[in-house]
């Protein structure tokens, strides 16, 4: 493991038994003060696998009510393009860990860098973004905001055979419509700032209308194939963020414009000119769907 994990050995420790029923096969991912292990489960002989976060709480307030929260929100949630939570707990140490379904693929954020989203794999982008904005109503439908709705936290499972399904993952900065209380610290910005919305920059209160921007950078990103809003430094990007408007995406030739202009409008900087909910939104772009011309269906090139 990288020496930045920060996991003590006997935790991190391949092989070792967590909860006295997950056993650490290999890690898939490190970040922040979390790890992701592949393990399988000590208990039963039958092949099952997890995906196991382990993540150090300590004595950490905000820490602890964010992994708690990550978990109450996430298992709340009972849908096929959301990540799926199996077990939840706190260890003696101060570690606590998710035991989540073991999802096998990529990101989205990794396909559309890699390009690997059009290469022959995905025939329709669009497809991808009518699921994921499903899952999207289903959370706001349960009450539930995600706050960090970004390609990074899309992840492209292909444990079926044949089969390509978008998975939104990473509950860690969700909160519920009516949870008052605050996630970080005065000043404390979470999450990927080329992918905050404006309002988070200026630490206002938060509502749906932020994840209605997080999928619109989303499709955006998809269906254009580029990145918005680089910057070399975080002043830079916020600047970006706030100020920069990008080109229609029918100008890059393959979005009809019903579509662009649905995506231009959950990108406003002005909130209050998005779409107030994920239903008014999946209901203009069910019908923007419905309406597409049979050849512009077509998101991949030759």
């Amino acid at each position: 493991m990288p020496a930045s994990t920060p996991l003590p050995p006997r935790i991190g420790t391949l092989g070792a038994v967590i909860h006295d029923r997950y056993r650490l096969e290999k890690p898939i991912a490190v970040g922040g003060m979390s790890v992701v292990y592949e393990a399988s489960d000590a208990q039963r002989d039958d092949g099952k696998r997890f995906a196991l976060k382990l993540t150090f709480l300590g004595e950490n307030p905000a820490a602890q009510s964010r992994f708690l929260r990550e978990a109450r929100l996430t298992t709340s949630l009972q849908h096929p393009n959301i990540v799926q939570i199996h077990d939840v707990g706190v260890l003696d140490d101060g570690h606590g860990f998710l035991a989540l379904e073991l999802l096998s693929g990529q990101t989205l954020h990794d396909a559309i860098r890699e390009a690997t989203l059009y290469g022959g794999e995905v025939k329709n982008a669009l497809c991808i973004l009518d699921r994921l904005l499903d899952a999207l109503l289903a959370c706001h439908l349960a009450g539930i905001i995600h706050r960090d709705f970004t390609p990074a936290n899309v992840f492209l499972d292909r444990s079926a055979p044949e089969t390509l399904r978008p998975v939104l993952i990473d509950f860690g900065l969700g909160k519920g419509v009516r949870d008052t209380e605050r996630l970080t610290g005065d000043g404390e910005l979470l999450g990927a700032p080329a992918y905050v919305a404006p309002e988070q920059i200026f630490q206002e209160e938060l509502d749906e209308r932020v994840d209605v921007y997080g999928f619109g950078i989303t499709a955006y990103e998809t269906l254009s194939r580029t990145r918005l809003f680089r910057g070399e430094t975080f002043e830079e990007t916020a600047e970006r963020v706030l100020n920069e408007t990008p080109p229609a995406l029918h100008e890059f030739g393959e979005t009809e414009p019903q579509i662009s202009r649905i995506v231009a409008r959950c990108l406003s900087k002005n909130r209050e000119h998005r779409y107030r909910t994920a239903e008014s939104l999946l209901e203009a772009w069910r019908e923007a769907r419905s309406t597409e011309k049979p050849a512009s269906r077509r998101t991949t090139r030759p």
